[in-house]
């Protein structure tokens, strides 16, 4: 427990330091009149990043409290209790002058070995101190299990955080769907946590396993089990997955995302999605001369200036050309596989257009230009160059090339759209 007191001081209006010695002289600035919430910050930014309790209390010019105070100076008896510091304010008398403050800062926990408080003040006069009140024991430290059915979990850090917790507990194969929610700090300055379980076997601590350290008293691992869901007359089974959703705005969608088994949480609007006609692009028709395909529709702009068109026909990519207007775009095909295709255009920010004309299909003939050599060993190993049109853009494709009445298969070598090589 911390004290620091600022009474009495002439320059009010420069800024007061707060640091510890070993963390480099890392400091914060605060005004004469820092509210306790402040104080407490500036502890965090220093390096002490959990405080039980933080109060301001006003002073008079003989350094006499102007607040009725309660302050809790002792931690972490084994069995007993602990309450945070309370400041009850008044109204001053027409007599009374607040001429400074003094700051009570209970923190957790701090070791007998604590680094020294130190305070700058900006002026030579008044009163500018800083001690400790009172000093706790180490911090407990260590590792415990857990079991659930028969199988341990763990080790598990003593100062996990409640996600932290429940992300250990979903490894077992039988808590992935188990919930925790933090419980603060226990009166002797322990970790609690509420933990609902998928079914009526509670979790248990082996008799091994326990490796912590510090504090007052042994720490122990202790269990509450008060009720199971269907005596409390809770949802049972497992509450339902729309009872569970997060809040979103109006009608829109809400998208969901999970990894490895577990559910990302959304801030509020964070997975919102809607549909939008307005930033829909649209095919209204489409005619083609030869290997050039002319469209009309609407929205064929980019709205962004990164933005990208894709026009496909089938497996191939059709050249989009110079030109493009809202409502026009033409492209040229060079080639594609053969069968009958609907032609699609895909913007990289919008999305996919709409087609009205989905009933209006390009036809690309399979055909056959010429196979060399024509003649070979009747044994096979013969290496084929097949031209022509409409064949897989590669190898990888679904393709295949057959000798003969009996379906001889000629092994793929490579293909490409107008050419197959086979052995």
């Amino acid at each position: 427990v911390h004290e620091i007191v600022m009474n009495n001081i002439e320059t009010k209006v420069k800024p007061w330091k707060i640091f510890y010695t070993d963390k480099k002289k890392k400091s914060r600035e605060l005004k004469y009149d820092a509210s306790s919430s402040d104080v407490r910050k500036a502890f965090i930014d220093v390096g002490q990043n959990r405080v039980l309790a933080h109060q301001r209390i006003r002073l008079n010019a003989q350094g006499q409290d102007l607040d009725e105070v309660t302050i809790a100076l002792k931690h972490g008896d084994c069995g007993g209790s602990s309450s945070p510091s309370r400041r009850l304010d008044r109204n001053l008398a027409d007599d009374e002058e607040v001429t400074g403050y003094k700051w009570i800062i209970t923190l957790i926990p701090i070791p007998e070995d604590a680094p020294e408080l130190t305070i700058y003040n900006p002026s030579n006069s008044g009163t500018a101190t800083a001690k400790v009140l009172n000093k706790g024991s180490d911090p407990v430290r260590g590792t415990y299990s857990l079991r659930y059915k028969g199988e341990d979990i763990g080790p598990l850090d003593y100062d996990l955080n409640r996600w932290e917790f429940e992300n250990e507990l979903r490894k077992h194969a039988a808590l992935h769907e188990v919930f925790v929610y933090d419980g603060g700090i226990t009166s002797n300055l322990g970790r609690k946590y509420y933990v609902v379980l998928p079914d009526e076997e509670l979790l248990s601590a082996p008799t091994q396993g326990v490796l912590l350290t510090g504090g007052k008293c042994t720490p122990t691992v202790n269990f509450a089990n008060e009720r199971t869901l269907d005596k409390a007359k809770q949802f049972w089974p497992a509450i339902p997955t729309e009872f569970l959703t997060t809040k979103h705005a109006g009608d829109k969608l809400q998208m969901r995302f999970v990894s490895k088994g577990f559910k990302a949480a959304c801030d509020y609007g964070a997975c919102d999605y809607s549909y939008s006609q307005e930033l829909t692009p649209a095919i209204t028709s489409w005619t083609n001369s030869g290997n050039t395909f002319n469209f009309v529709g609407t929205g064929f702009t980019t709205t962004e200036g990164d933005e990208t068109i894709t026009v496909n026909i089938g497996d191939a990519t059709c050249a989009v050309k110079s030109g493009l207007t809202d409502t026009a775009l033409s492209c040229d095909l060079a080639n594609t596989v053969a069968g009958e295709h609907v032609p699609e255009i895909i913007f990289s920010r919008r999305g996919k257009a709409t087609n009205a004309d989905t009933s209006n299909k390009f036809t690309q003939a399979l055909t056959v230009t010429s196979v060399a050599p024509a003649t070979g060993s009747s044994q096979g190993g013969t290496v084929l160059t097949i031209s022509g049109s409409g064949f897989a853009k590669d190898a990888s494709s679904n393709l295949a090339v057959t000798v003969d009445a009996d379906g001889l298969a000629c092994d793929i070598m490579s293909a490409s759209w107008t050419q197959i090589v086979c052995k």
